[in-house]
């Protein structure tokens, strides 16, 4: 699974907090200082993705990495690169015109 930058700040905060963290401290400890609300955004999508667990305590959640770091790496080590073939694997967009003179856009893999 690939993560961006964000996420994978959070997800080296969390690994090096294993007992949680709450979403307002991970925001003041990464070096970007992103505001709370962006990090509680990013934690959502790691939760869908299956690598943070969040407990309720309170009024505010505490979050856990349910992934190792490890097993990341490994998961990572074995993906294949991007950019490897012509186009890194995008698809890309060409136009193509109608008889009737009108352009559309159709998509189409290299």
């Amino acid at each position: 699974m690939q993560l961006g930058t964000l996420e994978r700040s959070i997800m080296q905060a969390l690994w090096e907090h294993p007992g949680g963290v709450f979403a307002n401290h991970l925001a003041a400890i990464l070096p970007s200082q992103p505001a709370t609300t962006t990090v509680l955004t990013v934690l959502v999508r790691l939760s869908h993705k299956g690598m943070v667990a969040r407990e309720r305590i309170g009024r505010a959640h505490l979050y856990k990495a349910t992934a190792t770091k490890d097993a990341f790496a490994a998961e990572a080590a074995c993906r294949p690169q991007r950019g490897r073939r012509p186009g890194g694997g995008r698809a890309t967009l060409r136009r193509h015109r109608h008889p009737a003179g009108g352009g559309s856009l159709a998509r189409s893999s290299r």
